[in-house]
């Protein structure tokens, strides 16, 4: 598992092969269940404790409690949330290494994540969950070749996509109901790039019904039940059909930087576009000359902005058809 904040770079493995994982990790989820538990009970038993002593001593006039200046409850804000990050994250690693679905009744994660949930917003100009608090709270899967894009790449790629679709203007739209008529009723498909996916609907909150990421990593179908897609690039036809020809935009991330890889998630990705898609491709040096070729003609070209991960030594860019 790579910590995505650390500075240590690491390759891009070539191939999927899986490898056994530490099965001692069942262990330290089981323990820490068992003191979560401890922890309620002890808490239930102190809660009943004081109940009952308030009711012996009625007579006693409470002690009125100070109320909390703006900094210091945001101060209490800001220890609970990264109380609730750490708690997620160690959860969704525990579960993830011992199989646990995450929306099985067995996971913890998915009763934890709600206040992350990309859908749960009461309006569409409302933000949901960015790129950074991302990165904090859901893990890189080494496995899988998971490796988080930047914020600030992934605002310039949202900013990209964006401008794909809109007509061509010199100012930048925040009113929800602007961006939506500029946008229309098209449609981006993530596959593979659950950060941008994440970034872009962060950016633009009136358009998240239109982003739809697909996932082999079933931890994020915790934030969304109604846009997350799982997909195996291992079955590239195996998506529903009520989705084939229905995208405007497809934003590609291959977690493997090998032909058979990159040409699965391409198959993929034409199956997903409508006629005259725009087609964003993401991937190492290495296997982009033959990757920007899979796309259909004329072949993908290579674009100026600069693709940002944390911990990744491989040579990336950005490829496209726009």
């Amino acid at each position: 598992m790579t910590d995505p904040s650390s500075s240590t770079t690491s390759a891009k493995p070539e191939d999927g092969e899986p490898y056994d994982l530490d099965t001692s990790a069942l262990a330290a989820l089981d323990t820490f269940r068992a003191q979560k538990a401890a922890g309620e009970a002890s808490l239930l038993k102190f809660s009943q404790s004081s109940s009952s002593s308030s009711r012996k001593k009625k007579t006693k006039r409470p002690k009125e409690e100070r109320k909390l200046t703006p900094e210091e409850e945001a101060a209490e804000e800001a220890k609970a949330e990264a109380a609730l990050l750490a708690e997620i994250e160690a959860i969704a690693d525990l579960e993830r290494l011992n199989g646990v679905a995450p929306d099985s009744a067995d996971s913890m994660l998915a009763a934890l994540s709600s206040r992350l949930e990309v859908d749960d917003v009461d309006n569409d100009e409302e933000k949901s969950l960015d790129v950074d608090t991302f990165r904090q709270t859901f893990g890189e899967s080494w496995q899988l070749s998971q490796f988080w894009y930047s914020a600030k790449f992934v605002h310039e790629l949202s900013q990209l996509i964006f401008r794909l679709v809109s007509p061509p203007s010199t100012d930048i739209l925040t009113d929800s109901q602007a961006v939506k008529a500029a946008f229309g009723d098209a449609r981006v498909a993530f596959l593979c790039c659950p950060t941008a996916w994440v970034g872009f609907v962060h950016e633009y909150p009136s358009l998240r019904s239109q982003a739809f990421v697909f996932e082999v990593d079933k931890r994020f179908h915790a934030l969304s039940k109604t846009s997350f897609v799982y997909y195996n690039l291992h079955e590239p036809e195996a998506v529903p059909k009520e989705l084939l020809g229905t995208f405007d935009v497809l934003v590609s991330d291959p977690p493997f930087l090998n032909a058979d890889t990159q040409g699965k998630v391409a198959q993929t990705a034409r199956l997903l576009a409508k006629d005259n898609a725009k087609f964003l491709l993401c991937t190492g040096d290495s296997i982009a000359e033959e990757a920007r070729k899979m796309y259909g003609s004329p072949p993908l070209e290579k674009l100026e902005l600069e693709v940002e991960h944390h911990g990744l030594a491989n040579a990336f860019g950005i490829w496209g058809r726009v």
